[in-house]
């Protein structure tokens, strides 16, 4: 029977490591102190450096939105037979945007990530005010915003009715429903910090505010437990809208008569798109690559980005049987693998092919999906001597923990 005993196992890089969360023992008091002291402290400089900066890019929105009322919607290059431009390139945009946030935070919370915890807030911040930059463009784009009530079924003594075969209609109710979702799942997650601040205020003003908004939570084991029925029945409607919505917009372009768009491939290519467009964005690498343990038993590429992939998808393919590569040494210890210099490997380190496959890789990252068993891999490479940042690493390290749930167990 074969032992253990000769094979050791890689060191996690420093720059993997995750740090402590908190300072010292943890109480629910100490963790209040450390939460909340960023809300309650005064805000920096830099702070109103920032608001300085955003106030005047929203001013100057506002004047750009004021030329094209008093000039027309054609100042966005709306003109027959081009009926949408400018604004549909900024509603899908910003659609996309928005769903980023409920991606990251509902469809992460049903999967039980902790990590989650330190970017939900923003995250779900960031799809309300991402919407809400959204509506604006279909607004303007009916020409009449001040009657774009028109657009909502109800009685009215003119006898007009909406047209719901138009996607425009299709767009108001998705994004107002999404919006109303989102906005209900970001509330419900920040009551029990608006009850701690609270409980901590000495100030009347913001005391009444805070008691309003906190619902008369309390803290008892039945609020909790209402508490987090109710945040999961949000989090996987919010996760449905995402996919729906997204295909919802989509359909702007896939009912109309122009060639090429008039196709049914647009839902799942806008949501798919969205997706790995967005992690591919974050990710500043080379090649970023998916290997799935085949039925041949071999580890294959199954997705990836960059160069020349469609070449690696089928040549590029690590053995199951073990050899003394930096592949296998991920595969059998089951531990991240970085290797900093690839050029002070030796060849034997390496898959076959790999020199031939990808000969300017300076740097490689390996990281195993393993469950019951390592079902999959997430390479990543680098093909310069710059320093990989410490947020490239996290973001790998979130997006293989993302998609292992996916993955055969």
């Amino acid at each position: 029977m074969r032992t253990d005993a000769s094979v050791h196992a890689v060191p996690i890089p420093e720059g993997l490591l995750e740090p402590a969360l908190t300072v010292g023992k943890v109480t629910p008091g100490s963790l209040d102190d450390q939460v909340l002291a960023f809300p309650e402290a005064k805000p920096p400089k830099q702070w109103y450096l920032a608001l300085a900066v955003t106030l005047t890019a929203l001013g100057i929105g506002v004047a750009c939105i004021g030329y094209t009322f008093t000039t027309g919607i054609g100042a966005w290059g709306n003109s027959s037979p081009v009926f949408w431009a400018f604004d549909i390139i900024n509603f899908v945009f910003w659609v996309g945007i928005g769903h980023a946030g409920t991606l990251i935070s509902a469809i992460l919370f049903l999967f039980r990530k902790r990590w989650r915890n330190a970017i939900a807030r923003f995250a779900e911040a960031m799809t309300i005010f991402a919407v809400m930059c959204a509506v604006i463009f279909p607004l303007i784009h009916v020409g009449r915003p001040w009657l774009a009530y028109w657009l909502f079924p109800y009685p009215n003594e003119r006898a007009l009715w909406t047209n719901f075969r138009s996607p425009l209609l299709w767009d108001v109710f998705a994004v107002n429903t999404y919006f109303s979702v989102s906005l209900m799942f970001w509330y419900l997650g920040l009551i029990p910090d608006i009850a701690s601040m609270r409980d901590r205020t000495t100030s009347k003003l913001r005391k009444t505010i805070y008691t309003v908004l906190a619902l008369g939570w309390r803290g008892a084991a039945s609020h909790w437990q209402h508490y987090e029925k109710a945040y999961l029945l949000l989090a996987g409607l919010a996760t449905g809208l995402v996919l729906s919505v997204h295909s919802v917009v989509s359909f702007d372009f896939a009912t109309s008569v122009v060639p090429g768009w008039h196709m049914t491939i647009f839902p799942p290519y806008f949501v798919a798109g969205a997706i790995f467009a967005g992690f591919g964005e974050s990710l500043a690498t080379a090649h970023c690559l998916w290997f799935v343990l085949a039925r041949s038993g071999d580890y294959t590429v199954r997705h990836g980005y960059g160069k020349g992939i469609e070449e690696l998808k089928s040549k590029l393919r690590i053995s199951a049987e073990f050899k003394p590569t930096a592949f296998h040494a991920a595969i059998n210890n089951r531990v991240d693998v970085s290797i900093a210099d690839v050029s002070k490997l030796k060849a034997t380190a390496l898959p076959d092919g790999y020199k031939a496959l990808l000969p300017n890789v300076a740097k490689f990252l390996i990281l195993p999906i393993a469950n019951s068993s390592v079902s999959g891999l997430v390479y990543c490479d680098w093909e310069t001597d710059k320093e990989v940042t410490r947020s490239e690493l996290v973001a790998i390290r979130k997006l293989r923990d993302l998609f292992a749930p996916f993955f055969p167990r």
